[in-house]
């Protein structure tokens, strides 16, 4: 039996409906259901639908493009006390920074270079953690005769690299600190974006194989039936015009 399409109005068999985007097409199913024309559409995808994942099992990586970036210029706001707006280009995101950055909460936060007399701030350490780089700091020093030299600080640029794993784990503990209301959000769209994918399933339990020597197959392999497993390959295969088969060792590929 098949479903039909709340969008393209088209009848689309049950393992195709029934896989793909379950919460869009829940969704779309839900905006055209104004007479209930589509309650068993709702119903069928409503039994498929992945389990939510709750906030605190999903791994809220520092960087990631999916999150919004009001999270992140929140967390900058919060941490250093600056405005910064974040644009994602290419999934990496890019800060733009006001004119005004030295506070004093931003300083607190930063690196300080006593060697070359000047300080890493704490909203550049997060936008490096964010982007996932270190930060090295150095400074070229031209001489008289043409030449030029790097001088690199480096206890400060370790202490750039520890500060950056300490605003990545920092990152966990703020979302942690925020609301239950804030975290639901946060998990629903997760949820929306990536635990939304179903597989499809095909039953074959339907086909015959009047050319197959079970006979045979029963006196060599002991095999009295075709596998259930079998069958719906055999039905996958047929339905896409192909595939692959990669049960495990035993399960009778071959």
């Amino acid at each position: 039996y098949g479903f039909e399409n709340p969008v393209s109005r088209q009848i689309e068999a049950s393992y195709q409906y029934l896989s793909g985007n379950i919460r869009e097409k829940l969704r779309q199913a839900e905006e055209n259901n104004e007479n209930g024309e589509f309650d068993r559409n709702i119903k069928a995808l409503q039994e498929v639908m992945p389990m939510e994942i709750p906030a605190h099992l999903i791994d809220f990586t520092l960087g990631s493009s999916w999150i919004a970036p009001k999270l992140y210029e929140d967390f900058v706001k919060e941490r250093t006390g600056v405005d910064v707006r974040f644009t994602a280009v290419g999934g990496t995101w890019f800060m733009k920074e006001p004119y005004s950055t030295n506070y004093e909460k931003n300083r607190a936060m930063g690196v300080t270079s006593e060697m070359l007399g000047r300080t890493i701030m704490g909203h550049t350490l997060i936008e490096a953690a964010i982007q996932n780089r270190s930060i090295t700091v150095s400074t070229t020093k031209k001489h008289y005769d043409g030449t030029t030299e790097t001088i690199t600080d480096k206890e400060a640029t370790q202490a750039c690299a520890a500060k950056i794993d300490e605003i990545r784990n920092g990152f966990t503990d703020w979302l942690n600190e925020q609301s239950p209301e804030f975290q639901k959000r946060l998990a629903d769209m997760y949820n929306r974006k990536f635990n939304c994918f179903v597989r499809p399933t095909y039953d074959g339990s339907h086909q015959s194989f009047p050319g197959l020597d079970l006979k045979a197959l029963e006196k060599k392999y002991g095999i009295k039936e075709v596998y259930q497993s079998q069958k719906d390959c055999v039905w996958m295969l047929k339905q896409n015009g192909g595939g692959i088969c990669d049960h495990e060792v035993g399960t009778g590929k071959t």
